[in-house]
């Protein structure tokens, strides 16, 4: 009795190890999440947005060796292509990378997954993932968002699902607009200049010239023209309201202003971040009367977004 208690007892314990030794991933779950903090995500900015996120994952520490990876699916996922939903059916592309930079996608394959593993008496391992998203995307103002679906796989046999939990990745664009100053159409918003002198040389009645005001907005916006000396070329030098002037008219894209009260007007954009060009032209009054000297105006034009 008491050699087969014990033979029993033996085989019991070869079992079980043996058991333990051939499933070290049995136990291996998403034990949480660290949720990245919404990207805020400036749509004219040169640099790329990046924030962090933490998937923990867990098994029981007295298991050996285990080999796993993590993929991440969603409904806009296409391979490594991925995009948060915003207003009216926009899309803002980001993407998972993991530490080492590699972009993963949404399948199991290889190249597109997060590959790890724990070593022996391991039990909790937490995995960085970077969310970023590429710099250039002119999208609306307001919040953008998508479901991801986290699926923890042992490696053996191809990969055994082991695991899946989701999460919510997010972003808010903010409102944004600009102005510059180009003396040709057609450049680049970049090579636009923020200040600029419309130079007549000696002044002519009837004379004219014109300057391109550039403006972009990924909503609208409030757009304001204002004339220094109202509307006027002031003599340089002089002062009080008995100082040399000439009149001048002006349009703003064919539309007359009048530069004696500032100027305002709430815009659209065409469409979020597309450049428009407004032309700003000035024609010279009588000159006839005007005494010798230098006349100048100065005039501002200031573009703030409607939040």
């Amino acid at each position: 009795m008491s050699v087969r208690f014990i033979m029993a007892g033996l085989l019991a314990l070869s079992a079980a190890a043996t058991a333990h030794a051939d499933d070290p991933c049995e136990d291996l779950e998403i034990d949480q999440f660290i949720e990245p903090r919404t990207a805020d995500y400036a749509a004219f900015g040169e640099d790329s947005v990046d924030e962090v996120f933490i998937v923990r994952a867990t098994r029981d520490e007295d298991e050996g060796r285990c080999r796993a990876f993590l993929s991440f699916s969603s409904d806009s996922s296409a391979g490594t292509e991925r995009y948060l939903a915003g207003p009216e059916g926009t899309r803002l592309r980001y993407e998972l990378l993991d530490e080492s930079g590699k972009l993963l996608g949404d399948t199991t394959r290889g190249r597109d997954r997060l590959n790890f593993r724990f070593r022996d008496g391991e039990d909790a391992l937490e995995l960085r993932v970077r969310l970023s998203l590429p710099s250039g995307q002119t999208v609306p103002a307001g919040t953008y968002s998508e479901r991801v679906t986290a699926r923890l796989f042992e490696r053996r046999g191809g990969g055994r699902l082991r695991d899946e939990r989701g999460l919510t990745l997010g972003a808010a664009v903010s409102s944004q607009a600009e102005v510059n100053l180009a003396r040709q159409p057609g450049l680049s918003f970049s090579a636009g200049r923020s200040y600029d002198v419309v130079d007549f040389g000696e002044l002519e009645t009837g004379e004219s010239r014109a300057i391109i005001v550039r403006v972009r907005a990924n909503s609208a916006y409030r757009f304001s023209l204002e004339s220094e000396n109202l509307g006027e070329l002031v003599r340089q030098g002089a002062l009080g309201a008995n100082a040399d002037r000439v009149s001048y008219s002006a349009r703003l894209d064919g539309d007359s202003l009048d530069l004696t009260v500032p100027v305002f007007a709430l815009r659209n954009p065409l469409a979020p971040g597309a450049s428009e060009e407004l032309v700003f032209d000035v024609v010279i009054g009588d000159v006839n009367t005007a005494r010798a000297g230098n006349y100048a105006d100065m005039i501002t034009i200031t573009v703030e977004p409607v939040r």
